[in-house]
C-alpha cells in the first residue's frame, strides 16, 4: 500500500457524509440595517468557506414601515473561492401588503463590487430560485432579496421605475452548496520514502508530493491545475512552490505523473501531525483530494 491510501475509504466516507443535512449550515435571523450593499449582513468573510461548505439559512423581512414607497432590500454577504457551485432558494412566508413576491439576485464581489447581476429570479407561481450559481473569481459576494417590482441591477438598487409600494413581508432565504464530492486520488509525499514520510516542520525547504495518474478513475495528473493547489496540515494551506509539469513516470506503470513542491514552512505541521492533506481542482472540471501518512522528525534541542 502506497502512502496515500490508507485513508481513502474513510474520506470517501466523510466526503458523501457532507451532502446530506448534517445540521452544520448557519442559521440565523436577519439583522437590520442590512442596505445598502456595504452595510450587508456578513454570513463570512474573507477565506472563511463555512457558507460554501456548510450553507446557510436565513429567516428575515423586507418592509420599510416608515415608508412603503421606499423599498427594503435585505444584503448578505459571504465568501466563496473560483468555481465553488451554490444553489439559493426562498420562501415567502407571509406578505406585509396584500401579496409578497420576493426577487432573488446574487451580485459580484470585491469592493468595488464589480458589474455582476446574476439570474434575478422572480416567478409568481413559484418561489424564486438560483441553481448551480458557478463563481467566477475567488471574493465576497452578495445576495439580495427584494420584493416585486425592485429588481436590482449590478450596484444594487432598484432600477424600477414603479411609484407605488413594493410587495413586502417575511420569507426563508436558503443558501446550500451544490458541489460534487472530491474525487479521491493517490498521492505520495516524498517520493522514494515509502508508506510513511519523513518530515521537519521546522525545515526552511520544500516538500515534493506526486500526484498520481490513475487511468482507472480516469484521472490524469497532469491535468490538475496548479495554481489551485493546497497541501498542508489541513488541506487549506497556500503552499505550492512549483509543480514539474512536464510529468515524470513515479508509480512505474508507464503512465506520468505530475511531481508539485511546497514550501515546509507554509504547510503548518507540527508534532502532532500524522498526515498530509492535498486539495485541488482539475482543469475545467471538479475537486480531488489527497492524503499521506507522515512521521514527524523535530529537531533535537542545543539545551
Amino acid at each position: 500500500m502506497t502512502n496515500t491510501t490508507f485513508r481513502r475509504s474513510a474520506a470517501m466516507v466523510a466526503v458523501l457524509g457532507a451532502l446530506a443535512p448534517s445540521g452544520s449550515a448557519l442559521a440565523l435571523d436577519e439583522v437590520e440595517q442590512n442596505h445598502p450593499i456595504p452595510s450587508a449582513q456578513v454570513l463570512s468573510q474573507g477565506g472563511n468557506l463555512s457558507v460554501v461548505t456548510g450553507g446557510a439559512s436565513i429567516t428575515g423581512e423586507t418592509r420599510n414601515a416608515a415608508n412603503p414607497k421606499v423599498p427594503d432590500v435585505d444584503f448578505f454577504s459571504f465568501y466563496a473561492r473560483k468555481d465553488d457551485i451554490l444553489n439559493f432558494s426562498i420562501d415567502s412566508k407571509s406578505s406585509a401588503n396584500g401579496m409578497f413576491l420576493p426577487v432573488l439576485t446574487v451580485l459580484g464581489g470585491a469592493t468595488p463590487y464589480p458589474n455582476l447581476r446574476e439570474q434575478v429570479s422572480f416567478n409568481v407561481a413559484v418561489s424564486p430560485k438560483i441553481e448551480k450559481f458557478l463563481v467566477p473569481a475567488d471574493g465576497i459576494y452578495v445576495v439580495a432579496v427584494s420584493g416585486y417590482p425592485c429588481m436590482l441591477n449590478a450596484g444594487g438598487t432598484c432600477k424600477s421605475t414603479f411609484v407605488g409600494s413594493t410587495s413586502t413581508g417575511s420569507y426563508s432565504l436558503g443558501v446550500t452548496p451544490a458541489v460534487p464530492p472530491a474525487l479521491q486520488v493517490e498521492i505520495n509525499i516524498k517520493p522514494g520514502s515509502g508508506d510513511t514520510a519523513p518530515m521537519n516542520p521546522k525545515s526552511r525547504g520544500n516538500i515534493p508530493v506526486a500526484l498520481i495518474s490513475d487511468e482507472q478513475q480516469k484521472f490524469n495528473a497532469l491535468q490538475v491545475d496548479p495554481d489551485s493547489l493546497r497541501f498542508g496540515a489541513t488541506g487549506e494551506e497556500v503552499s505550492l512552490r512549483r509543480c514539474d509539469a512536464a510529468g515524470v513516470d513515479v508509480s512505474g506503470d508507464g503512465v506520468l505523473d505530475m511531481v508539485c513542491h511546497f514550501e515546509t514552512e507554509k504547510t503548518n505541521f507540527t508534532e502532532e501531525s500524522v498526515e498530509g492533506i492535498l486539495k485541488g481542482k482539475i482543469k475545467g472540471g471538479g475537486a480531488i483530494e489527497g492524503y499521506g501518512r507522515l512521521k514527524i522528525n523535530m529537531p533535537k534541542s542545543n539545551l
